[in-house]
């Protein structure tokens, strides 16, 4: 029988990781750190500096995030096929959804979430977002392995976290 752990270590990709290392340091050191531990205090990442990469790396993350979930608009609509048969009230009621839905975007910090997965997409072309229970969290390579079948179906994600107590 094998462990969850040794299941993550066969699944986790090792030369993609390395990639991505250097595609952050690169780039943005912060998105996609080197060290693996949860240390008490400030970790010293190194290369962290202030370099045009960063820059066109968060300019471009935010714009992304602001094309994708526009602040202002709705970012998408109900369509229904024979809006003839709805009721004022129930367009009305359609409407307050989409308007709901939108707002939900804001909550717990879901969309700073988002637009750090846009980051970690843009740096490493991966990352994994998981909302449960109204909390978005983003996780890089080094904390999520999966396994997909021959037509890319995921079969099985494997996350791992660290948790300090005091």
């Amino acid at each position: 029988m094998t462990t969850a752990e040794s299941d993550f270590n066969r699944y986790q990709d090792d030369a993609l990781i390395h990639r991505c290392s250097d595609y952050a340091r690169w780039t943005l050191p912060s998105v996609f750190p080197e060290f693996l531990h949860v240390g008490t205090g400030n970790q010293i990442v190194q290369y962290d500096y202030q370099s045009m990469g960063a820059m066109l790396v968060n300019r471009l993350s935010t714009k992304l995030a602001q094309v994708l979930f526009p602040t202002n608009t709705s970012f998408f609509k109900f369509k229904v096929m024979n809006d003839e048969e709805l009721s004022d009230e129930q367009k009305i009621d359609l409407s307050n959804l989409e308007l709901k839905a939108c707002e939900a975007l804001f909550d717990n910090a879901a969309y700073a979430q988002l637009v750090q997965a846009i980051r970690l997409l843009v740096v490493t072309g991966n990352c994994l977002v998981i909302r449960r229970d109204g909390v978005t969290r983003v996780l890089n390579l080094h904390n999520y392995a999966l396994r997909r079948n021959s037509s890319g179906k995921v079969l099985r994600i494997i996350t791992k976290e660290s948790l300090q107590y005091r």
